[in-house]
């Protein structure tokens, strides 16, 4: 790594000074190796693309057999037992004394908001009659 880092500082060096005399001529070695460089990239690029692809092909269709498609099925019903479960705790929690005095604590501070709200509509809009005008 050090090695690396020297010859990249020797390089960059040379060529804030002007001397290209190190760096290889601009002839075919050096487009093969810019062609190699350029193909290399690409196929890293396709390699992360399909490397991304990997941890969703468990729920792809194309992606099956026998035993997966057993699996697939025994996932489901595992779902929905569980969501089923979810709802019965709900309505268990719900139940709860703790949980019907914060729903009254809820609707005792939403309707002191409501009176609130009234109220400074109240002292915003003057009566009607004309109340409240200079003579």
């Amino acid at each position: 790594m050090f090695k690396i880092a020297v010859f990249w500082l020797t390089v960059s060096v040379l060529a804030a000074f002007g001397d290209d005399s190190v760096l290889p001529e601009p002839g075919p070695q050096r487009r093969t190796v810019n062609d190699l460089m350029a193909q290399r990239a690409e196929k890293v690029n396709e390699a992360i693309k399909l490397k991304r692809t990997l941890p969703m092909l468990w729920l792809n269709p194309e992606y099956t057999s026998e035993e997966i498609e057993v699996l697939r099925k025994r996932r489901e019903e595992l779902k929905l037992r569980l969501e089923q479960t979810e709802r019965e705790i709900m309505l268990k929690v719900a139940e709860l004394p703790k949980t019907v005095e914060l729903k009254a604590k809820i609707a005792k501070l939403e309707k002191e908001g409501e009176e609130l709200q009234r109220e400074a509509q109240k002292q915003l809009v003057p009566p009607a009659g004309g109340e409240g005008q200079a003579k």
